[in-house]
């Protein structure tokens, strides 16, 4: 039987983890099953009212096919996964790690984040055009937990995916080696951000994956951001099945997950969505979302002193670049600037 996997890509959603993902798996010496967000050790053991409807087909809950994911690794490969969901649940994935796996604490865990609002309109914004949000952003954002799409699935909850800093505090206190990156690095300096995940990796960093592919990204037009989930939602279609490619069912669903991925990273630039949606997110991205810029205050700050990062930037409108924080309407711009780059480990 396969072993449990040396590292875990925790998240967080909508943070550049699919590009992290692909930039992992090209390389030699890391193996990453194809299925990306096998959501296992968030779900193991939970009985079916716990997952998320549209994903239940994907989802694996059994040891051993989550364990067959890694059967064709290499013995000189260390092996990995990506399930961002492991940020938010963090508790219960923790706990399950701790249960299933000996000496959890050696694995490695490697997070990513985003400007939290930024993150929230993305969400939404795939989620809208994948078909299963149908709500107005206005109203979804400000959903509660009691709300019914929320106890269904809680990734629906867009503002708490975003409350970063107990969730990483989390992963700090169970395991030795945490890194947390940003996703304005994976902007900016993509081959530094790289190198240096290939270096908490214990793994060559002079390999270089292409770097001119971004993955599962949309087109961004003043701060907002577009993409189709067509190619996506054809892929929840295929049931999963056991392993990998054991069956026709799971080889054409593999074919069909990176013929997605490959027209997203070509064209990055699918169909705009209508004009009035175009507007009401523009709107809500830059003056709707000041009391959600306020509420993150406090976790951004607690975040930072977590990972010791200045993510002030954070506090900046993409949109019309204003504090909206610390500053009314009628704030100065800020200038924007690219993040340096920082490996955060304990």
């Amino acid at each position: 039987m396969s072993r449990w996997p040396d590292f875990f890509l925790v998240g967080a959603a909508k943070s550049g983890t699919t590009t992290l993902f692909h930039h992992l798996k090209d390389h030699p010496s890391v193996f990453m099953p194809n299925l990306k967000e096998p959501w296992f050790f968030s779900f193991h053991g939970a009985p079916d009212g716990h997952l998320c409807a549209r994903d239940k087909g994907t989802i694996i809950r059994d040891a051993e096919r989550y364990l067959g994911l890694f059967e064709r690794a290499r013995p000189h490969q260390i092996t990995g996964e990506a399930s961002p969901i492991y940020l938010y649940f963090y508790r219960r994935t923790v706990a399950n790690m701790a249960r299933l796996i000996d000496g959890h604490r050696r694995r490695r865990i490697l997070i990513i984040l985003r400007n939290p609002v930024d993150r929230a309109v993305s969400h939404y914004r795939m989620l809208r055009q994948n078909g299963t949000e149908r709500r107005p952003l206005a109203e979804a954002m400000r959903s509660s937990p009691s709300h019914g799409l929320v106890r269904r699935c809680p990734l629906f909850d867009y503002v708490a995916v975003g409350r970063y800093a107990r969730q990483v505090e989390h992963y700090l206190e169970n395991f030795d080696r945490v890194a947390v990156y940003l996703m304005d690095d994976l902007e900016a300096d993509p081959a530094g951000l790289m190198r240096q995940v290939y270096e908490f990796l214990g793994v060559d960093v002079a390999f270089t994956p292409d770097l001119r592919r971004v993955y599962n990204t949309s087109r961004v037009r003043n701060g907002v951001e577009y993409r189709s989930g067509r190619a996506a939602r054809l892929v929840r279609l295929m049931p999963h099945v056991y392993g990998e490619h054991r069956t026709w069912f799971g080889y054409v669903r593999s074919l069909l997950w990176q013929a997605k991925e490959n027209c997203t990273a070509r064209r990055g630039d699918p169909s705009p969505a209508s004009t009035a949606e175009d507007e009401e997110l523009q709107a809500a991205s830059c003056r709707g979302f000041a009391e959600f810029y306020t509420e993150y205050a406090r976790d951004i700050e607690r975040l930072e002193a977590l990972i010791g990062r200045d993510l002030s930037r954070w506090q900046v409108c993409r949109v019309c670049g204003r504090n909206k924080i610390a500053s009314g309407p009628n704030s100065a711009a800020i200038p924007r600037a690219t993040s340096a780059h920082e490996l955060v480990g304990r």
